[in-house]
């Protein structure tokens, strides 16, 4: 899918992180997009699936927390999205935030697989 703003129209987009397939030779199965709110100092996350390597995608999952913090804020943990995880957000003001992204498909220009990805310390603001 391609990238929408489901964080709201206060929140603007910084970044797309990728979500690499696991296997060689390692597409980008999706994407991890980071949005900001300057004037409340609140992050937003989606997990999106890239529609030109995955068809069939399920089990999307999206995570974000403040680095340092041990807890994730998780949105589609148990569930089996089929295009885009989240919004989620989290105040960091003056901190950093840590992203996960998983996306496992079953058919598409990559046959099927996953794959799952954590950055850490990646928008500070």
């Amino acid at each position: 899918m391609s990238r929408v703003n489901y964080c709201g129209s206060s929140y603007g987009f910084l970044k797309s992180w990728a979500i690499k397939d696991g296997w060689y030779p390692n597409p980008t199965v999706g994407y991890i997009d980071v949005y900001y709110n300057s004037s409340n100092g609140n992050n937003c996350v989606i997990t999106r699936a890239n529609d030109g390597e995955v068809g069939g995608a399920n089990h999307i999952i999206a995570g974000l927390r403040k680095s340092g913090s041990s807890t994730w804020k998780l949105d589609g943990n148990n569930s089996n999205y089929t295009s885009y995880a989240g919004p989620l957000y989290v105040y960091a003001a003056g901190s950093c935030i840590d992203i996960y992204g998983e996306l496992n498909y079953t058919s598409g220009g990559t046959g099927a697989g996953g794959g799952r990805t954590v950055y850490e310390d990646v928008h500070c603001g």
